[in-house]
């Protein structure tokens, strides 16, 4: 099964907290179980496009992805 989250920060901005820590628990443990998982967040100066974080796909977009972006909006984008 392939899953896509939404974050509104990668896990490995600067700013990073609580919640994008679990977003990465939270994924590797889906990557155990064999599913396919990729992040996708809003960047910050000097982030790169496309990395793996552990093993998971992570994909940066832009700057920060407020909170309330809609999925239908990155999907225009």
């Amino acid at each position: 099964m392939k899953i896509l989250r939404l974050a509104h920060r990668d896990p490995l901005n600067p700013k990073a907290g609580g919640a994008e820590l679990i977003i990465k628990e939270v994924g590797l443990r889906l990557a155990i179980e064999h599913y396919d998982l990729a992040i996708l967040t809003g960047g910050w100066e000097g982030a790169k496009k496309k990395k793996f974080i552990a093993g998971l796909k992570s994909s940066v977009s832009g700057t920060c992805i407020p909170p309330f972006y809609s999925p239908h909006r990155i999907a225009q984008a």
